[in-house]
């Protein structure tokens, strides 16, 4: 195969042989451009992961260089996929998904080093159904709800707790309004955490 070779002198901006304009860090005139020329700083803004945003302050010619992004994975686009692991809790503790699903409004309620023994609280005593219910009447009446309050009471409690600024709406079935009744129980009486007994195990 042989061939053909020219000696023209490019006087323009160089052209790849697929007839389009090569990156301007390939033309040795833009480089003396972009030397010459000073622009101004700019900013790379990465506002979530995968995102680049570049601002500048003039219309000046700015070169935006690449923002590096190591892939953890690999898909059929050449696009790199960024994982995120956010851990479940900070020791490592992970329970089922109908307790787990409660971790959050627990967290609005009760101190932090205190969420995971509440945690296993519902566990232990509504599996983390909300709308549980023991089927056993006893002198105070019915349990009920995440922390298993009993019927005969918690309308006065849900007041007493509502007065002392645990908002409350004395529904013993919403699960906010259990919570924060359970918060005045533990941290505004005398018995704390013995309002509650339980011997169910973890598992």
């Amino acid at each position: 195969m042989l061939l053909a070779c020219t000696t023209k002198t490019l006087t323009s901006d160089p052209v790849s042989l697929s007839g389009l304009p090569l990156h301007p860090r390939s033309s040795p005139q833009a480089e003396q451009i972009l030397s010459d020329e000073p622009t101004p700083h700019s900013y790379i803004d990465i506002g979530s992961i995968g995102t680049q945003q570049t601002t500048s302050t003039t219309s000046a010619p700015v070169v935006a260089l690449p923002v590096v992004v190591t892939p953890t994975t690999t898909t059929g686009s050449m696009l790199p996929v960024v994982t995120t692991t956010i851990p479940t809790t900070t020791t490592g503790k992970v329970f089922d998904p109908e307790v787990e699903q409660w971790r959050d409004l627990v967290s609005v309620y009760f101190k932090s080093g205190d969420v995971e023994r509440v945690l296993e609280l519902i566990y232990c005593e509504s599996s983390g159904n909300m709308y549980a219910q023991n089927p056993k009447k006893t002198l105070y009446g019915y349990a009920q709800g995440l922390l298993q309050h009993m019927t005969s009471l918690f309308p006065t409690r849900a007041l007493e707790a509502k007065s002392a600024g645990y908002t409350n709406y004395g529904d013993v079935w919403n699960p906010a309004d259990n919570l924060s009744v359970g918060a005045w129980l533990l941290y505004e009486t005398k018995q704390g955490w013995n309002h509650w007994t339980c011997t169910k195990l973890l598992k």
